[in-house]
């Protein structure tokens, strides 16, 4: 009974978001029509910089926010804010998505494990994450198309399940629900947001750090004081109002707990670039720039999965956030929480990448709450397609294989990597301004299908500065 509810709750949910997207999309869209269409050609990075210098001359050159980190949230605020029409800063101390950002589980899922939950224990904040996470993912799946398209959940049998998976124990086996999530490389799609926020008119700079705040005579921030990583300058930023989106390094007053690991949890096991990825595990965990998942933590998954394991992991520390005064983390909702300290200051953290775009709105919303800003726009992002989007066709992995006679591996990489800026990258390699064909590509490493066409790509148009 637990099963049948559980998969009928999900697909009224699933169904019921479906509606009400579709529906919304015609007036959304022609709601957006007005907006100045995104730059094709991005400034450079220097330019850009002569920009974040420039704010500190004059209240004309001053930005409405500056938001600190280039992860899934900051860069998604920073597309949210310019879409607005409000003038955006972006400042990361690294690269994009050098921290969690890059570490997740690479699923855009619908909740499943909340969903389990939600149903077994009655629990209606994990009902409001399924909702929320539902509806987020349909939207990211349509404003990123060259994500890996999901079909439709089924139900099958018991006897279909045993001759797909014979090793299965059949005591108590009824049947099985196949489920889709959505799948992406996020750290790719991090670079994608903050492209997208960049050509509609957002000044980023990456490897620039804020090492210290400024603030006014009563007390209030008005910007801060940067350094460039690559050079060592430093200059002060103006900006109206400032937002936090630096994850894990947030701080605050908040607590950021994660219950232990118990035996029951949800693990995932999803093929990813010819290997496959099994996880996750949740511990608390020191808040550094580099974690590294740890041998317990290691040995664990191997011990469940009892199988061989390609000896290759990462770690990511989540800002999962909860009530200091809370006793009991044991159902701690993996939700997220916009803050405002007596410096308004505004912090954003917690939460996922399904839900990023979600986090980013509520985050501008109480910015131009807080801060008095006057956008020219409501939120855009829902319907705001991402760099890569416009060209982009389930067969154009197939156009890329005929125009260029690329491996079927490499052409599919570009595609789903990199969308419609596939065709600009292959027309980088050596050979591309002759006539010979197949072009002649070279693999950076034989066993996987990156080109070494994606590193000059990255060094001139993603504002690629160092090795790692």
């Amino acid at each position: 009974l637990g099963t049948v509810a559980t998969a009928g709750l999900s697909y009224y949910i699933y169904t019921d978001h479906s509606r009400k997207f579709m529906m919304s999309q015609a007036y959304a869209d022609a709601k957006i029509s007005s907006i100045t269409q995104p730059l094709r050609i991005l400034p450079s990075r220097a330019e850009m910089i002569n920009v974040l210098k420039r704010s500190d001359k004059s209240k004309d050159n001053e930005f409405d926010l500056l938001i600190i980190g280039g992860g899934a949230t900051g860069t998604g605020a920073a597309l949210d804010a310019a879409t607005r029409g409000l003038k955006v800063a972006l400042v990361e101390r690294d690269d994009f998505a050098s921290g969690t950002s890059s570490r997740s589980t690479k699923l855009i899922h619908g909740g499943v494990r909340y969903l389990e939950k939600a149903v077994y224990q009655l629990d209606y904040e994990q009902y409001k994450l399924v909702r929320e996470a539902l509806h987020e993912r349909a939207t990211f799946l349509h404003i990123a198309p060259y994500l890996k398209a999901m079909g439709n959940s089924y139900y099958v049998s018991r006897d279909k399940v045993l001759e797909e998976f014979p090793w299965l124990k059949k005591d108590n086996l009824v049947g099985a629900i196949v489920y889709y999530d959505g799948q992406h490389n996020d750290a790719r799609m991090n670079v994608a947001l903050a492209l997208t926020a960049i050509s509609h008119g957002a000044t980023v700079a990456n490897h620039v750090e804020v090492t210290h705040l400024l603030k006014n005579e009563n007390g209030k921030i008005v910007g801060a004081r940067v350094r460039d990583n690559l050079n060592g300058e430093e200059w002060d930023v103006k900006s109206k109002g400032v937002i936090n989106a630096t994850g894990v390094f947030a701080g605050g007053k908040m607590g950021m707990l994660d219950k232990a690991t118990s035996d029951g949890r949800v693990l995932f096991v999803l093929p990813w670039e010819g290997n496959t990825l099994v996880g996750t595990t949740d511990s608390p965990s020191e808040v550094t720039f580099n974690p590294m998942p740890k041998e317990e933590e290691i040995m664990w998954v191997l011990n469940e999965f009892n199988k061989f394991l390609t000896p290759a992991a990462w770690a990511g520390i989540r800002p999962l956030v909860m009530d200091p005064e809370a006793k009991d983390t044991s159902a701690l909702v993996r939700s997220h929480m916009v803050h405002v300290n007596d410096s308004d200051l505004i912090t954003i953290t917690g939460g996922k990448w399904t839900t990023y775009r979600n986090m980013a709105k509520e985050t501008i919303d109480k910015a131009i709450e807080v801060f008095n800003l006057k956008p020219l726009n409501e939120c855009q992002t829902e319907n705001k397609k991402l760099i890569g989007s416009q060209g982009y066709s389930e067969t154009m992995f197939i156009e890329l294989i005929q125009q260029f006679g690329l491996d079927t591996e490499v052409a599919q990489h570009l595609a789903h990597d990199y969308g419609d800026r596939a065709w600009d990258i292959v027309k980088l390699t050596h050979q591309a301004g002759s006539k010979r064909w197949p072009v002649p590509v070279q693999k950076i490493n034989s066993h996987y299908p990156y080109i070494d066409a994606e590193v000059r790509y990255a060094i001139r148009q993603e504002f690629a500065c160092t090795v790692v």
